[in-house]
């Protein structure tokens, strides 16, 4: 039997969206029992509008409560009711480093047989966090198979960790329909004439994700000559208006800003209309929303991180630019507009597909504990 413990649905966000697919690859395989958690964010550290979504049913049992420390224990007790021989478990933030390490050593101190597996999407945070080396190798401690998802990761868990080698995989691909709706129709429901180009920016903003990197960017170029229209989607995690202020004035008509979280239905639609997808990130270990421009065939603009570029080939499947350089990514987005042949980009993004499939992850994991 496996024990996954990760954040699941109703909360909502690129890990709980994860973990439920990657509990329905498993539970396919071997009775999974989902574990998830009863408090995740404290106001003080989430500055978004809600951290659950509307609609999804739970299915997961929740046991833990992420800054509650009289619950840590209580909740290994209970996950070992169900006699798990592993545990699998994700980490994407040193905050709850502590509550999952108190959980885990409770269910290896009763169970010494129990084979742990590390999902780290995060070796380290994207910004400043107090403790996390700390936090992050005291749960290394307790885990016996770390798995990371990128070359990035495994990058960083080398120079850091010499000698604790992890697993490493990758992000497999959510696989979401389509809209069944036609592109011009959606395009004529946003109000996109058929002969712009849409760059799409999606997801979370937050200031590792370089919006303002592509703002600068695209103020170099001449949008409407381009025919260049722009979607920045997603809940602003910064302040919006200091970031969007760098926008020209005359480039203001080219932008529209959806500052809220979007639906699936909602998302599928803006991957569905779009030409491609930008990611101007300063940092990266991996990325959810790469995986849905491959599951679009979106082609995409990235910046030259390995947690970015593992699959993206210049030229090939997408552009890619230096990371933090305005004038580089502006010189890739002008490419794309003026030179890209736009139906061989999506073609090889969607080859990408069938390489990066949710079983074949599963069975990969399932392996690195002798279970595939």
């Amino acid at each position: 039997m496996i024990a996954f413990l990760s954040v699941f649905p109703p909360f909502r966000g690129g890990i709980a969206r994860f973990s439920h697919h990657l509990y329905e690859e498993l539970r396919q395989r071997h009775t999974t029992h989902a574990y998830n958690f009863t408090k995740l964010y404290p106001p003080l550290l989430f500055p978004g509008t809600s951290q659950t979504e509307q609609g999804e049913e739970p299915y997961a049992v929740p046991v833990l409560h992420s800054h509650q420390p009289l619950n840590w224990r209580a909740a290994g007790l209970r996950m070992l009711q169900a006699k798990p021989q592993v545990l699998v478990y994700s980490h994407w933030h040193p905050f709850f480093a502590p509550a999952m390490r108190a959980a885990i050593s409770t269910m290896k101190d009763r169970r010494p047989g129990l084979e742990v597996v590390g999902l780290f999407h995060n070796v380290l945070p994207h910004e400043y966090f107090p403790g996390a080396r700390l936090l992050t190798n005291r749960l290394l401690e307790v885990t016996d198979v770390p798995v990371v998802l990128s070359s990035q990761t495994e990058a960083e868990m080398a120079v850091w960790r010499p000698g604790r080698d992890p697993v490493r995989l990758f992000h497999p691909v959510y696989d979401q329909p389509v809209p069944a709706v036609p592109t011009a129709d959606l395009r004529r429901k946003h109000g996109i004439r058929p002969d712009e180009t849409v760059l799409l920016f999606f997801g979370f903003v937050r200031p590792y994700k370089g919006l303002d990197i592509l703002i600068e960017a695209l103020n170099r170029l001449d949008l409407a000559a381009l025919n260049l229209r722009i979607l920045v989607v997603g809940e602003f995690y910064i302040d919006p208006a200091e970031t969007l202020k760098g926008i020209r004035n005359e480039h203001l008509p080219q932008y529209e800003i959806v500052n809220r979280y979007v639906s699936r239905e909602e998302a599928g639609e803006y991957l569905a209309l779009s030409d491609a997808l930008v990611l101007p990130y300063r940092s990266a270990s991996q990325s959810g929303i790469l995986s849905n421009a491959v599951n679009f065939q979106l082609p995409v603009i990235v910046s030259n991180l390995p947690g970015l570029t593992d699959h993206v080939s210049d030229g090939v499947n997408g552009y890619i630019h230096r990371r933090e350089d305005p004038a580089d990514l502006a010189r890739a987005i002008h490419r794309f507009v003026t030179e890209a042949d736009r139906p061989s980009l999506r073609a090889a993004m969607g080859a990408l597909k069938a390489e990066l499939g949710w079983g074949t992850f599963a069975r990969r994991l399932l392996g690195t504990v002798g279970m595939e």
